[in-house]
This record gives structure tokens, sequence and C-alpha cells, in this order.
């Protein structure tokens, strides 16, 4: 694909001369696109060793010029086993939306694919291209007739042109040998190489000024994070919690299951009641990207499950079991921190507010045990995403 991105700069004449002169470039210009605020919001997420975010932003302001329509720019890079780079870029303007997917041995090159496709989209290459001066072309005048000579007899007719081939000292035409009457066909005119199949150019901007396909990037995700919280188990609520589901790029959702460790309430000197809660939850969550490694998540779902209690002890004659469900609504704020493309770290807490709040005793005794109004908790676990 960075083939089509070639072609497109050297048909279009864009001269680039890469990050090394670019310090130079945006100084000659800096007056002209510092003097307006930019319209350019960039998402750049890049492994180490690749340009950083401030010079892809100051190479994209220098390339769009003056130019005031807003733009947003997400590009996320990887570098895979074979040391080549991938990039996964999103592009949202007053045209639209549209993704792209680049490939480069190098992170340099990859960089210089994405400020190209995103003057392109924006449809600003006009005002970076260098013009071509008009080159006048003079036209000589046709000669004149050549007059009539006087004497009659000495004027060409149309019959006797003079021959091609001059007569030789023998007074006979020589003619040419030919060794090979192949010499003497033309060509045939060749058949125009079809394009390769990773080249989709047409024209010298190629396949980037297609109309935009808006696409959304579907994911899937896996988390397995541990929770520690309070008002829902006696002397509070520690377990682990394992979650499934698929991200778009605004909006997620998911479905977890949690288990608690067992909790033990005593009641007499030989009796106490083991309580234990399962659980699972459906969950909604927003996408706001707060910088270029985190992303803050908003939250709500809905917990279903059980909750058990136990007496036992030798002070009982008879140990019972009570389960009794469980259902409450839960607000969750998150924050999730890249540590590399595909993990994230999870730091989260929860509202939780059960519909209805289960409760246990001993029987013909006193209440052991009632879930609170309003429980919490907070989760600390890793994220993996897919693909």
């Amino acid at each position: 694909m960075l083939a089509a991105f070639a072609l497109g700069w050297g048909g279009l004449g864009l001269g680039y001369a890469g990050w090394g002169c670019g310090a130079e470039a945006s100084a000659a210009v800096e007056p002209r696109w510092r003097a307006a605020a930019s319209a350019v919001d960039l998402r750049w997420h890049a492994p180490s060793g690749c340009p950083s975010a401030a010079r892809v932003r100051a190479r994209l302001e220098q390339a769009l010029g003056a130019r005031t329509e807003p733009l947003r720019v997400e590009a996320e890079l990887s570098r895979d086993a074979a040391g080549a780079y991938h990039a996964e870029v999103w592009l949202e303007g007053p045209w639209g939306s549209t993704q792209r997917r680049l490939d480069s041995p190098t992170c340099e090159t990859l960089a210089e694919a994405v400020v190209l496709l995103a003057v392109v989209s924006v449809g600003s290459v006009d005002a970076t291209i260098p013009t071509v001066p008009e080159v006048e072309v003079e036209v000589e005048p046709e000669p004149d007739a050549e007059p009539e000579p006087s004497d009659p007899s000495q004027a060409v007719l149309p019959g006797d042109a003079p021959p091609l081939i001059e007569p030789s000292e023998a007074g006979d035409a020589a003619a040419p040998e030919v060794d090979d009457v192949s010499r003497l066909q033309p060509d045939e005119p060749s058949e125009p190489a079809a394009p390769a199949s990773g080249d989709r150019s047409e024209g010298p901007r190629g396949d980037l000024r297609r109309s935009p396909e808006p696409s959304p990037v579907l994911r899937g995700i896996v988390r397995l994070a541990a929770r520690a919280g309070g008002g829902v188990l006696p002397r509070g609520d520690f377990g682990l919690a394992l979650a499934a589901g698929v991200a778009l790029r605004r909006a997620r959702f998911e479905l977890l299951g949690a288990g608690g460790l067992p909790r033990t309430e005593p009641v007499l000197a030989d009796v106490d009641v083991r309580f234990d809660l399962v659980a699972g939850e459906l969950r909604g969550c927003g996408v706001l990207p707060i910088g270029e490694r985190l992303e803050g998540l908003p939250c709500a779902g809905l917990e279903l499950g059980a909750m058990r209690g136990r007496g036992q002890g030798s002070g009982l004659r008879t140990e019972l079991t009570s389960w009794q469900p469980w259902v409450a609504a839960a607000a969750t704020g998150a924050l999730l921190v890249r540590l590399a493309p595909r993990v994230h770290v999870w730091l989260g807490g929860s509202l939780v507010v059960p519909l209805r709040r289960p409760g246990f005793r001993l029987v013909g005794g006193d209440e052991v045990h009632r879930v609170a109004p309003i429980a919490g908790r907070g989760a600390l676990g890793l994220e993996l995403r897919f693909p």
C-alpha cells in the first residue's frame, strides 16, 4: 500500500524531503501556519523509536498550511516480530470518515505516509504542491512558398519528386540488403502491464481520493481483574472478575462473571455463618479519549446472581443453607492506560445499588447479616484486545 503512496507522492511532485529536512522547512513557513489556531486533532500511538506526536503534528500543520477545516487523525502503530511497522489510521472531517491500514519497513516512512493520507483526505494537496511554470513555445512561421522558376523546363512536377535513395556512382540505386525481414516490420505495441495486486492507484492520487468508507473498528476484549469493596458481604468483599466483550471506537459492551472469597460472621462462641456471592454483570460503556495513552470509561450495568448463607458450628443442631437472589444496578467509572497496542491496564470503581437486599437470620434467632443499601468496590486488572 505504501508503494501506492510513494507513486502518488512522486506523480504529484510533492517533494517531501523527509524528517531530516522537516525542521528547516517548518521554520520557513512557521509564521504562516502558526498564526491561526490548529484545527488538527491528532491521536498518535507509536512504539519507541518512532517520530513523536509533536513532530507528526508539526508536519501535519506545515502540510495543511492555512486551512481551518477541522480534521481528526488517529493512528495506532505497531511493530511485528520481523521488524516491519504497521499502522491503523482513522480520519474524520467535514467530508466524513475513513479507515486505512498502512505497512512499511521503517517507522519514519510510515509517519510520512500518515501525513500524506491526512493531507489528501482534506483535499489540500494543491496548497502544498509547487506549481510548474508554463513554458511558452514559439511556433516558427511556415516558410513562404518557393517562387516558381522562371524557366518552365526546370519546374518540378508532382510525379518528378526526387528519389529517396541517391544513385551510386555506377548510376544504379543501391538497395539496402536486409538479412532479416522482421527488422522492417514495426514492433507490435506492447500491452500495458497489469498493476500489482497491492497497487490500487488511479492517477497521481491513487485510491486516496476514493469516497470514504465509514467502517467501525470492532475488537474483542478480555480482562482479568481483582476486586475489593464493602457493603455486600460482611467484613469486606474480595474476589476476581473475568470480563469478555467487544469494543468500538466510542463504545464497548462487556459480560462479566465474578466470585468472591467466602466471609464468615461469628454469631456465638460455637456458631458462625459463612457467606459468599456469585454474580454476573451485563455492562455498557462509553469511550472518552483523554490522551495518547489514556481513555475514560463511564459505564452502567445490571448484576444478577445468588447470595448464599450457611450456618455452621458445633452449637447448631442442624446446619442449614439459604440461597437468595442478587439483583443490583451498578455505575462504574474506569481509566484504561495503554501499555502496548493490545495491552491495557484497567483501574475502576463501582457504585452498587441492590434492587433487593438479601438478609439472613438463624432459625429462632436475630438477623445475622443484611446487604447495605449502597455498596462500593474497586478493581485493578489487565486487559487484552484482539485483533
